[in-house]
């Protein structure tokens, strides 16, 4: 169960990503306090998502609208993986936000249904 502590570093998480404020000291703070693990470079971000993808299909039916959604983000982000690789691991901390914003849009699709 989380603390009221933890709702309200999630809550400050959530303001400084959706700000784009976060440097990576915030980033290995959150990882700490919350006892996740946030990935702070590419191939730890790449790896989450192709293994939530992964996840997604066992669960679901592979054609499922949102692990067809899922598969055609993936397939479009291998394809960029180079110039992605460059960008993300130029500023430690986006890893971790880009994984926020998916886990965000995820929530908010399995809300509205």
């Amino acid at each position: 169960a989380k603390t009221s502590q933890d709702q309200t570093n999630m809550s400050l998480y959530d303001q400084l990503a959706a700000e784009g404020n976060l440097s990576l000291e915030e980033v290995r703070l959150f990882k700490h306090v919350l006892k996740s693990n946030w990935p702070t470079d590419f191939l730890q971000l790449d790896t989450t998502l192709k293994v939530f993808m992964n996840l997604l299909s066992l669960m679901l039916n592979p054609t499922h609208p949102i692990c067809v959604a899922f598969q055609a983000f993936i397939a479009t982000w291998s394809g960029l993986s180079l110039q992605l690789a460059e960008r993300f691991n130029q500023n430690p901390a986006m890893p971790a936000q880009f994984l926020r914003t998916v886990q965000l849009h995820t929530s908010v699709y399995w809300q509205t249904l």
